[in-house]
């Protein structure tokens, strides 16, 4: 048998248009929020839910201006496309808002403590649910707007 010859490959030539990962690029706050959020409630199942819940209170929704609405908005757009996990959407609603609330006790206690009277503060559970239920309230009153006029069309034929 004939030993075959060692290869020889020339070295790795980086090149400035080489490929590199979106996250690498100088993408914004905003697109980096909406892709943390999607990410995560892509993957929420009743199995997973301890694990994700806890990272999604770690996600900074004051990042970006907006960014509470944006987060309200991808939770419903997920409830509304996959209704099938609502239940539990509807539970990590409900874990946000109480440990937002827990968080938002804590920062008042330390805000009294070191400073006296601190009124002005932003209360991330309220503005939360103020979003949530004037998104929904606004997507009932779509949704049954268009009822509204099917049922009428219905009657014109």
């Amino acid at each position: 048998m004939k030993r075959q010859q060692a290869l020889s490959f020339e070295p790795f030539i980086s090149t400035d248009n080489r490929w590199v990962p979106a996250t690498q690029y100088n993408v914004s706050s905003e697109v980096k929020l909406k892709k943390e959020v999607k990410a995560i409630m892509n993957k929420l199942t009743p199995e997973n839910f301890e694990v994700l819940s806890k990272k999604f209170t770690q996600i900074d929704c004051h990042i970006v201006e907006g960014g509470l609405q944006l987060i309200v908005d991808i939770i419903l757009e997920t409830v509304l496309r996959n209704p099938f996990f609502s239940k539990t959407y509807s539970e990590l609603v409900f874990y946000l808002v109480n440990h937002w609330h827990q968080t938002q006790s804590e920062v008042r206690a330390t805000a009294v403590a070191s400073e006296g009277e601190n009124g002005n503060q932003f209360d991330i559970r309220k503005e939360f649910r103020r979003e949530l239920l004037t998104r929904c309230q606004k997507i009932f009153t779509e949704r049954s707007k268009l009822t509204t006029e099917a049922e009428e069309e219905k009657e014109k034929e």
